[in-house]
């Protein structure tokens, strides 16, 4: 793909001698540096290098569009640095309501009624570009480019200043994007520069775009709807809105918080609003802050005007009246909600009887002269039908938490309000009662709730406090010194335990650590004390082998699959030796379907809960004293295999124990791994390959397998290309007299699957070369050594009697001479 990032500098950009590319770190932990621009001018070879080591940093490169003054040395232009008018542009992004979008057919039609000069794929949408004879003014450039996105009904990215994927590069999804399946991909040239150029007037022409919308905020509502009882002072509104707490966030979306909002708080915007082309969508961020100020100022237009210019996010595109007016538009219509609260008043009347004493409420401090109401409990919990204990905090980290209606009403019987109503009775038909979908762990979503597909969660996840100063981290680093003896191995893996601690959501490729015969080599303190003291003790789950295999009844529960950041397994071989090979490869199959790096749903059975599908963030760390444990084959792409010590001396263990004991000391050794350069080192790509990986790989293969590795490598006695299953069996009977393997009675039928499990089918199922007749039988299925092998066959004639080569073939064993043994004309040892 390099080749198509040279063409696209040096043939496309270079000759206009301005070359200014960026790029962007998604989801940066430091936003500050998350955008990062350069200008080349016509130097097409630096900023090919620029790129290129940008982008393997896990960073998104772009082009700046149109033309930027010499020099510019802005890290991302603005409308105003745009000196001249390079293209026309069109970014189409599939639908977010369209799953099935068809890239193919849509980029057929863009060519087919657009006919654009060049064509990018950004690895996940299109992008046309019709280059202009002649430069043009800004305002006609956006109108251009506003009539082919109508005419597409692209993205509304039709701005001067715009970022475009640069071809030949790798896109690298956000965690929204990764947690809804996408992974990084490759963008290209899907049409090269075609010689075509354009006249601006020919595509005004050519597109005519949708008039905007000029409405301004005279022609919004003047004033707060009737019922509201907010308060009139702007900044004794400002302190309430700043002051609220989250239990208003579902009509927000659950994202930022107003706080977040109002100060434009730059970690929290590029989490909840990311952007392929910015520090944070600031369309998005505009939109949900004045969600916002809709509900608290009353639906008063020119109030939230007012109110959005004293936030951090106003900006000069605010002033245009049709965003202004348009946006604010848009926040009225999203909730026709608004702040009026009539609260109970409290007075000595309602105060509990003497000699009552209140039970403790989470996060509520009781005094006896507090009375808990309805409005007391629609704060703090939520209804969920879905489950047998439908009543669930709003806040907590129990997954399973709950209590049925009779115990809620139990437990609040005493706290009756005015004649004697439970106020249990009252939340049960509250309307601004909660109605939860659902608890679960999600570390990528807000907490302590989010909404998803319109449902509102609880969030289980709360990240575990570091924030301890002081603190030592020398011994951690001498344990994995220990842990881990081999550089290589070590360096890898503190890198995947820095990068799970900065993106928890993240799995990543699973981890087993292999100390062959040996005991006591610290993973035990790994697993029990370090893991959950960085992560979180609730979110580290140990787990029995038979817990991922399904071996006894407690298989079927695999609830720790979402509840856990982190899944650990003490001794993969549970029978204390070697197993058999079909338990290994049982155990391998199990975990395979686990582990995967990009979080994902799966199907969560919960002991004492509901079914369902839920999101996985887990991360597997396996233990073994087998090399032979999991039957791990050589093509593995979702493990890393890595070699423990020997024995901990009893002194360090000691002495490891008391610096984990110490919270200053892990905080210490998390700032370290958050501080830790990760390198190359990406979730995404291939784990680091080991001998101890070669190891278990060899050692996990069967007799069998090793039997007919042997048949496909041996082209003497399989001399054709292509052959079928019942001719590598029959070659395989034959060798074994003379062969070590050691077969089960019915190793026939085992073969068969391992001959299909790693030979390539020839041909198309009902097409093409699928069977052919073979040995008198009418349909017998065909395989090749190799995928090259069965593509060049799929359609070649004469497939028949190469098949036949192998027929007819008698094994000759090879003459072995024996020691000390003189036969007629070779000399003895």
């Amino acid at each position: 793909m390099s080749d198509q990032l040279d063409i696209f500098l040096r043939d496309y950009l270079a000759p206009s001698n301005s070359i200014h590319v960026v790029s962007i770190l998604p989801d940066a932990f430091d936003p500050a540096h998350a955008v990062s621009g350069a200008w080349f001018g016509g130097d097409w070879q630096s900023a090919m290098s620029w790129v290129q080591a940008e982008n393997a940093k896990g960073r998104n490169t772009y082009w700046t569009v149109n033309f930027v003054p010499v020099g510019f040395s802005k890290n991302k232009p603005k409308k105003t640095d745009i000196v001249g008018i390079r293209c026309a542009h069109v970014d189409i992004d599939p639908p977010k309501d369209n799953p099935a979008w068809d890239k193919e057919a849509a980029l057929a039609d863009l060519i087919a009624r657009g006919a654009p000069s060049v064509v990018i794929d950004s690895g996940n949408g299109i992008q046309g570009l019709w280059w202009l004879t002649e430069s043009t003014d800004v305002a006609t450039i956006e109108q251009i480019n506003r009539g082919i996105s109508d005419r597409f009904q692209a993205d509304h990215c039709w701005n001067v200043d715009r970022l475009l994927r640069l071809p030949g590069t790798i896109n690298h999804p956000d965690k929204k994007k990764q947690a809804l399946g996408r992974v990084p991909s490759p963008a290209g040239l899907s049409v090269p520069f075609n010689g075509a150029t354009y006249a601006p007037a020919a595509l005004l022409a050519a597109f005519p775009a949708s008039p905007v919308a000029e409405s301004h905020i005279e022609e919004l509502p003047d004033g707060p709807c009737d019922g509201y009882t907010g308060p009139a002072s702007d900044e004794e509104l400002i302190r309430l809105m700043l002051s609220s707490k989250g239990s208003n966030d579902v009509m927000f979306g659950n994202k930022a918080s107003f706080r977040d909002l109002w100060t434009a708080d730059p970690e929290a915007m590029a989490k909840f609003y990311p952007s392929d082309s910015d520090v944070f969508g600031r369309s998005d961020a505009d939109l949900a802050l004045l969600a916002h100020l809709a509900f608290y100022t009353g639906r008063d237009s020119r109030r939230m005007d007012r109110l959005f210019r004293k936030s951090a996010l106003y900006r000069d595109k605010w002033d245009r009246d049709s965003y202004r007016a348009i946006t604010i538009g848009k926040a009225l219509k999203g909730s026709g909600a608004f702040y009026n609260v009539v609260r109970e008043t409290r007075t000595a009347a309602a105060a509990p009887p003497a000699g009552i004493t209140l039970p403790a409420l989470p996060g509520v401090s009781l005094t006896p002269t507090t009375w808990v109401t309805a409005a007391d409990l629609v704060e703090r919990f939520g209804f969920c039908p879905t489950r047998t204990r439908p009543v669930v905090p709003l806040v907590t980290t129990d997954p399973n938490a709950g209590m049925t209606f009779e115990n809620f009403k139990k437990d609040h019987a005493r706290f009756t309000i005015e004649r004697g109503s439970n106020p249990a009775d009252a939340w049960l038909y509250d309307h601004a009662r909660i109605s939860i979908e659902g608890l679960q762990m999600r570390p990528d979503r807000p907490r302590p709730r989010f909404t998803e597909s319109g449902a509102v969660f609880v969030n289980t996840y709360q990240p575990p406090d570091h924030s301890q100063e002081g603190g030592a981290v020398s011994v951690g680093l001498s344990f994995f010194d220990h842990l881990l003896p081999d550089a290589r191995e070590r360096a890898w893996f503190l890198r995947w335990l820095a990068y799970k601690l900065r993106r928890p959501e993240i799995p990543g490729p699973g981890v087993v650590m292999v100390a062959h015969g040996v005991h006591g080599t610290g993973r035990g303190s790994l697993t029990n004390a370090l893991l959950p003291a960085l992560f979180g003790s609730q979110y580290v789950k140990k787990v029995e082998l038979s817990d991922l295999t399904g071996r006894d009844g407690q298989g079927a529960f695999n609830e720790f699959a979402s509840d856990s950041v982190i899944v650990t397994v003490d001794e993969a071989s549970d029978e204390g030796a070697s197993p058999r090979y079909a338990q290994r490869r049982k155990a391998y199959d199990a975990l395979k379907s686990l582990v995967e790096p990009a979080p994902r749903r799966i199907r969560i059975r919960r002991k004492f809960g509901t079914i369902g599908d839920e999101m996985t963030n887990a991360s597997y760390l396996i233990c073994t004293n087998h090399r032979d444990a999991i039957a791990i084959p050589h093509d593995d792409r979702r493990f890393a295999i890595l070699s423990n010590g020997v024995r901990m001396p009893d002194a360090f263990r000691f002495e490891f124990h008391a610096w984990v004991s110490d919270p200053a000391n892990v905080a210490a050794f998390a700032r370290y791994l958050n501080g830790l350069d990760v390198g190359d080192y990406s979730p995404f790509s291939d784990p680091i390959s080991t001998e101890a990986k070669e190891d278990m790989a060899d050692a996990a293969l069967s007799d069998i397998d090793r039997a007919v590795a042997d048949i496909l490598s041996d082209n003497e006695n399989l001399p054709a290309q292509c052959f079928t299953v019942a001719q590598v069996t029959a070659m395989i009977f034959q060798k074994l007299p003379w062969q070590e393997w050691r077969f089960p009675d019915e190793w026939e039928a085992v073969a068969r699957k391992a001959i299909t499990n790693v030979a390539f089918r020839v041909g198309i199922r009902n097409g093409t070369n699928w069977t052919i007749a073979h040995d008198q039988k009418a349909k017998v299925a065909v395989y090749a050594r190799t995928s090259q092998m069965a593509t060049h066959w799929r359609t070649r004639q004469g497939l028949s009697e190469e098949v036949k080569k192998n027929d007819g073939r008698v094994y000759v064993p090879p003459i072995r001479i024996a020691a000390n043994v003189n036969l007629p004309g070779v000399k003895s040892a």
